[in-house]
């Protein structure tokens, strides 16, 4: 068993560090943090997947299995709150999850996510998730409550709303002309 965890930094990337020296960290340096998490601001997107796995949670029903989509914010498009500044949400990290209760449905979300945001593949599960790390794409971000707890929001891509990155338009710059024009060409004797 390694005594190297990985945890996330204060810029949102996670690092390995010892127990030794999280035991170590000055505690007068850290301020109080009663909340769970915040929720992404909701607004429009363009993610880059980091990861995709299956893998399972503690939830407070037991164990229970996810499909995880670990993105990478690479463009604001566009952001419902004018208090956040949509300069901060660039290089986050965001992570969707994927409860596999219901195997159709749990697979299929995951099928919607790749389909709706341009990515073409085949294959097993395991295959697809890895080759999906590295695809970008645009999606709304949504919000909804807890049914048990209304304080607690959750926030997803809205997956209906998923579109692909607009394929960029290679043009070329015009060739100046270096061949002089012919005039009267006169017929070869």
């Amino acid at each position: 068993m390694s005594n190297n965890v990985t945890v996330r930094n204060e810029k949102g990337k996670d690092q390995i560090v010892s127990l030794a020296d999280i035991a170590g960290v000055d505690m007068t340096a850290i301020q109080e943090y009663e909340g769970g998490f915040d929720p992404q601001p909701k607004g429009v997107y363009t993610f880059e997947v980091k990861d995709c796995e299956i893998k399972t949670i503690e939830t407070r029903k037991g164990d229970r299995a996810v499909i995880t989509i670990e993105t990478e914010i690479t463009a604001v498009h566009a952001i419902i709150d004018p208090d956040v500044n949509p300069e901060e949400q660039l290089g986050k990290t965001y992570v969707e999850t994927i409860f596999i209760s219901d195997l159709a449905k749990g697979l299929g979300s995951l099928k919607a996510i790749m389909s709706n945001g341009g990515f073409v593949g085949s294959g097993k599960l395991q295959e697809m998730m890895d080759a999906f790390c590295g695809h970008c794409f645009i999606s709304p971000i949504k919000h909804r409550k807890d049914k048990d707890d209304a304080d607690k929001i959750y926030d997803n891509f809205d997956v209906k709303k998923i579109t692909p990155v607009p394929a960029t338009v290679a043009t070329q710059p015009a060739q100046p002309a270096t061949a002089a024009p012919i005039v009267n060409p006169q017929p070869a004797a």
